[in-house]
């Protein structure tokens, strides 16, 4: 599943609609002093237990913040203790077992100098039933370019232990050679690179279900026109035939219902069209203007849309904050205003879903300005809360 990001913030008095819109979501609040930016991979259907990476408020690296990767159990979190090294969970599935990197701290301290070489990324594959950590040895060496960022990233992981993740880089630090593929590991090691629809083409993964069915990106290597694709399980490709600008994505749910987020991602003249197989929805996200049109969608089996948007009635320079949709609405309504128990004074600042399955929600919420617009300030005392539908009774079918 893909994080919802709120790239500057607003906090007003009191957002257009709040108090006038059906509650949709309880709130509880989840905190974890001394830890922020609190990020599940994995969170059960019930929302009691789940896995994922926060940041420690006492970091003091001048360039990349370590971060540490955590179990939750009703309430509690506990840090996996990886000695010397900055932890990143990136997937993870039902029995508690994540796939992420390592990377080695005295790396990360000396990435503020200018001649730094790029931090080596040890991939894992973490077993609850063990407690630890082993290594991925089989994923090729392909490196980066600055600013640092892991040649490989993790999507899904399945119940069945299937991985599945891609590449964007370099090939072993020849800037001449571009790869960008997609990948299945396999619970026994076997590493099986999944195909375009044609030879040569880029591929990007933008996530998988618990079948095993994967979807993403192919395109030329010097096109423009992404083709969304599916990788079946069984294996090969199939092309959806939808072909929409690079860098657009899509996202389908269990019931097979989509959402198509059509254009430059991330700019802001996007548009997010929902579809249940027999007709189409463009999201409306008024008012209307570029700075309006910015969508970063996500879609649960419930048909419930995340994404974020301007809310009606705010300047263009307001700031995204998060947004619900569901194919019965006529407009979409601001996050804050359809979630009850939240303290007064309290905005959602950014929005995912915990558990794709039921519609579980985490987000993150504050009362005071944590810094000057657009920028974020480690440390800053947001709040976790677990947002759980009231009803399923205004839920399409």
């Amino acid at each position: 599943m893909k994080k919802l990001a709120v790239y500057s913030i607003f906090l007003g008095l009191v957002l257009a609609g709040n108090g006038f819109a059906e509650p949709k979501y309880h709130a509880k609040a989840i905190t974890w002093p001394g830890y922020y930016a609190i990020g599940f991979v994995y969170m059960s259907p019930d929302g009691t237990w789940g896995t994922g990476t926060a940041v420690p408020n006492n970091n003091v690296l001048p360039y990349m913040i370590p971060t540490v990767c955590f179990a939750y159990e009703k309430g509690t979190f506990k840090v996996l203790a990886t000695p010397g090294f900055s932890c990143a969970a990136e997937a993870g599935n039902s029995s508690g077992d994540f796939v992420g990197y390592l990377i080695d701290l005295n790396q990360l301290a000396a990435l503020g100098n200018q001649n730094a070489t790029s931090p080596s990324y040890q991939y894992f594959h973490y077993s609850k039933a063990k407690g630890t950590f082993d290594p991925i040895p089989t994923l090729p060496n392909y490196t980066t370019v600055t600013p640092p960022y892991p040649p490989a990233k993790f999507t899904g992981m399945t119940d069945a232990g299937d991985i599945f993740g891609g590449y964007s880089g370099p090939i072993d630090g020849d800037t001449s050679t571009l790869a960008a593929m997609v990948f299945k590991l396999k619970p026994d090691g076997a590493l099986v690179e999944l195909p375009g629809t044609a030879p040569g083409n880029l591929n990007t993964s933008f996530y998988n279900d618990n079948a095993g069915d994967a979807f993403g990106c192919s395109q030329a290597a010097n096109g423009t026109q992404c083709d969304f694709v599916e990788w079946p399980a069984n294996g090969g490709v199939k092309d959806l035939n939808i072909k929409q600008p690079t860098l657009s994505y899509y996202y389908v749910n269990a019931k097979g219902h989509s959402v198509e987020v059509l254009g430059n991602y991330p700019n802001t003249d996007n548009q997010c069209v929902f579809s249940n197989g027999e007709k189409s929805i463009t999201i409306p996200l008024a008012p209307t203007g570029a700075s309006h049109k910015y969508c970063s969608v996500l879609l649960a089996d419930t048909d419930d849309i995340m994404g974020v948007w301007i809310p009606p009635n705010q300047p263009a320079t307001a700031g995204f904050l998060p947004f619900y949709y569901n194919p019965n609405l006529k407009m979409p309504e601001d996050l804050t205003s359809v979630t009850e128990d939240l303290p007064s004074g309290t905005i959602l600042l950014a929005a995912n879903f915990a558990n794709q399955t039921n519609g579980l929600v985490w987000a993150s919420g504050s009362s005071s300005l944590p810094g000057p617009p657009g920028a974020y300030v480690p440390g800053d005392p947001d709040t976790l809360y677990l947002l759980t539908p009231i009803s399923s009774d205004s839920k399409s079918k």
